[in-house]
């Protein structure tokens, strides 16, 4: 593992500080009233996680209405009922889950870490927009995506069981067995879908009783056909969402509802965007899938790759749904010294940076980012990146290599 560069470390601390340089210990509340449309901290856990949370503790069968969630997040929730100020108490789960993707990030770079390294992990979850926004949100994105991350970069029966109580709770990250699944580790599959089912279904019946049970799942399928029609009004990051922004008539929701009517770059005819769509998918999808079957290519980047496409490819793609970019631009920075990547990271990692450095001056630049799919374009940078990476390892496709285990 190559050195860590003196002048990378000065960049990433002067990175992560400099908004709190810029507008002082007042960067926190501004980032909590100013980050997307609800102006107060852990909206999300106030408005729905919370009060579904006392639902089910009081036994009444009933659903909060904006809750699109599995029951086994309401069982999770469940000791925060009974403590003072669970708001604070939720908030800094958020931010220590925040300190262990850093310890990932740190832990992945080297297995035997020092102190560059977790400066390293950490200035790059301080810099990174999507998990601001999970925490400012009290979403549980953040910890949906540490869980998949360890779980697909210590790929075990420990990982595969993380990823699995992942999916429980919200759902999409059962998606996270395609990347075993091509690597032909049919055992770590069952384990995790195992787990889904046994945390996700079982427990949950035992617990509230086949009716409610299914009642949780029938909301949450009709507000997935909900959100994946209006994704791109509402910001969505996937890559979907942002190409009908960019070539598709319609119109982004700003602030006070006002609407900003797109294409931002110019306009498709349907047929034209739907065989654009097309294609971006196949070309996209078959550069991964080639990245992720070569023999030679490090595990870590193939997991840098699978969750940068996996995140592209499903939709709404919130902006807290990306959590894992910072794990994903650290692998593919440290992965090869090829140039040309580097420069792709540099970039992302410089777009990903400019909504926290404007918001303080601009109310309108993280709606301005949102509209325009900055995660989008980081994201795809980063995979870029990572796909061209691997070009620095041997080309030859066939059966996955022996996986790393668990520490």
């Amino acid at each position: 593992m190559p050195r860590i560069s003196p002048l990378l470390i000065i960049v990433l601390i002067a990175s992560a500080a400099a908004p709190w340089v810029i507008y002082g210990a007042g960067f926190w509340e501004i980032v909590m009233t100013t980050l997307d449309h609800c102006p107060e901290m852990a909206c999300d856990f106030k408005r729905h996680y919370l009060p579904q949370a006392h639902l089910v503790a009081d036994g009444i069968d009933k659903l909060m209405p904006a809750w699109f969630y599995p029951p086994a997040l309401a069982l999770f929730l469940q000791p925060l009922v009974y403590v003072d100020s669970p708001i604070y108490w939720w908030t800094a789960f958020n931010i220590a889950t925040a300190g262990g993707m850093a310890w990932l990030i740190a832990r992945v770079i080297h297995t035997a870490p020092t102190i560059e390294h977790y400066t390293v992990g950490l200035a790059l979850v301080m810099t990174s927009l999507p998990i601001w926004h999970s925490i400012k949100w009290g979403q549980i994105s953040l910890l949906l995506c540490l869980l998949m991350c360890l779980g697909l970069t210590f790929m075990s029966r420990r990982g595969s069981v993380l990823i699995g109580v992942a999916a429980a709770i919200k759902g999409y990250p059962v998606l996270a067995v395609l990347l075993p699944l091509i690597q032909r580790r049919a055992p770590l599959v069952a384990w995790t879908l195992g787990t889904a089912a046994l945390v996700g279904v079982m427990i949950p019946l035992a617990w509230m009783g086949f009716d409610a049970v299914v009642l949780y799942f029938e909301q949450m399928n009709r507000a997935g056909s909900m959100l994946l029609e209006r994704a791109p009004q509402l910001g969505g990051q996937a890559l979907l969402p942002s190409l009908k922004r960019w070539f598709s008539p319609g119109a982004y929701v700003h602030p006070q509802l006002h609407p900003l009517d797109y294409p931002l770059i110019f306009p498709l005819t349907e047929t034209q965007f739907t065989v654009s769509w097309a294609l971006s998918f196949i070309i996209i999808s078959g550069a991964s899938l080639r990245a992720l079957l070569k023999v030679g290519l490090p595990h870590k980047l193939k997991v840098a790759v699978f969750l940068c496409w996996m995140s592209l490819m499903l939709p709404p793609g919130w902006h807290h749904y990306f959590s894992f970019l910072p794990l994903a631009m650290a692998i593919v920075w440290f992965s090869s010294e090829l140039i040309v990547p580097r420069i792709l990271v540099s970039a992302a990692f410089s777009i990903g940076l400019l909504p926290l450095m404007g918001i303080g001056n601009d109310f309108m630049a993280y709606f301005d980012y949102s509209a325009l799919g900055g995660t989008t374009v980081v994201c795809m940078l980063t995979l870029i990146a990572g796909i061209w990476a691997s070009a620095s390892f041997p080309d030859t496709i066939g059966k996955a290599s022996q996986m790393p285990v668990s520490p």
